[in-house]
């Protein structure tokens, strides 16, 4: 594939960086990108006229496209190239994941619970989702030791003087 690569993009209003996946494997989505990138340097230089030509100018080539996408919005551009058949995606960020995809937010997967030292947190949910048994988040990560006692008692089956033996003994703390 050549181009094929991350290309920086405009940032956003607020400054975040923005970037473009870009995987080219075809002259047909060549031709694409080119259509896209009208007036763009790389466009119309024989160089990169065939696929053999293009991995031989590979480095000036990613320079050519850098350019031209520094001057771009990363979604809009990605939203052009994919509606003209050229693989291209927005590079995503944890914001994107969390606010924008709506894969993600039609799943329910992250959701915010209460943590008693973090306070309201972001947490990832399962990954797969199974009909019948889909799982589901119900408390936030346990501080450390919070389930030392349980575990001891009903995993290992500890009593309650052992307990407090390995506790006084600094085993558990």
């Amino acid at each position: 594939m050549c181009p094929h690569g991350i290309y920086q993009c405009q940032s956003d209003p607020d400054g975040r960086e923005r970037w473009l996946a870009l995987a080219v494997s075809s002259d047909a989505q060549w031709d694409a990108l080119c259509t896209t990138a009208a007036g763009a340097a790389f466009t119309e230089d024989d160089r990169f006229s065939t696929l053999l030509n293009r991995r031989r100018h590979e480095e000036d080539l990613n320079q050519l496209i850098s350019q031209w996408t520094a001057a771009q919005s990363a979604p809009d551009l990605a939203a052009q190239l994919q509606a003209g058949g050229v693989p291209a995606s927005l590079v995503h960020d944890g914001q994107d994941m969390c606010e924008g995809d709506p894969h993600l937010q039609e799943r329910g997967y992250y959701r915010f619970l209460d943590h008693a030292e973090t306070g309201r947190s972001l947490y990832d949910g399962p990954i797969v989702k199974l009909h019948r048994t889909p799982g589901e988040l119900t408390a936030p990560a346990p501080l450390f030791g919070e389930h030392t006692f349980d575990v001891a008692s009903e995993v290992l089956g500890y009593s309650a003087e052992e307990i407090a033996e390995l506790t006084a003994s600094g085993v558990f703390s």
